[in-house]
């Protein structure tokens, strides 16, 4: 096994799915190859199943969070997050109601409470786009979304109550 290095990085994919059958998981997956070597991942991906009675989302209702030992600056992995994941929900004619999100935050995210009691009201109502945004901020992370991006985008925080395996 290759040693833990790295700063620790939490980048979280919501709302990527594709017309052409694409979804978050598969997503979160490409992002993975294309960090390649400079990334290890410090647990296993989450898969974040978030409250499943928002009428407007899909009954699986979910987002993924890669937790990482990255070599390089945390914005390049938003950087590389965003670009992959409008590519892969771009397609012609352009779907209605498609708003990708992408978080990145640096740290052990899930040592902060209010993190914490960001992902118990995902599991159960709805997260407002100034709450969300709130919490990031406290926790110094990064945002990249979509035009319509306000329910639910900081999956890291809804992941907040499991420790990784390697910390």
């Amino acid at each position: 096994m290759a040693a833990l290095t790295g700063r620790l990085v939490s980048v979280a994919l919501d709302d990527t799915d594709s017309q052409y059958g694409g979804c978050t998981t598969h997503l979160t997956g490409i992002l993975l190859n294309e960090l390649g070597s400079k990334a290890l991942l410090a647990d296993y991906p989450l898969l974040v199943r978030l409250n499943p009675n928002i009428p407007w989302k899909t009954r699986g209702n979910g987002a993924t969070v890669l937790r990482l030992l990255y070599s390089g600056d945390p914005m390049d992995v938003l950087e590389l997050a965003w670009q992959l994941a409008q590519e892969y929900t771009t397609p012609r004619p352009p779907l209605p109601g498609k708003s990708p999100g992408v978080v990145v935050v640096e740290g052990p995210v899930w040592d902060d409470p209010a993190m914490r009691a960001l992902y118990r009201q995902a599991l159960t109502d709805v997260v407002t786009r100034d709450l969300a945004e709130r919490a990031l901020v406290k926790v110094g992370g990064k945002l990249q979304r979509g035009p319509r991006r306000y329910r639910r985008f900081l999956s890291p925080g809804r992941a907040g109550p499991w420790r990784p395996l390697h910390f």
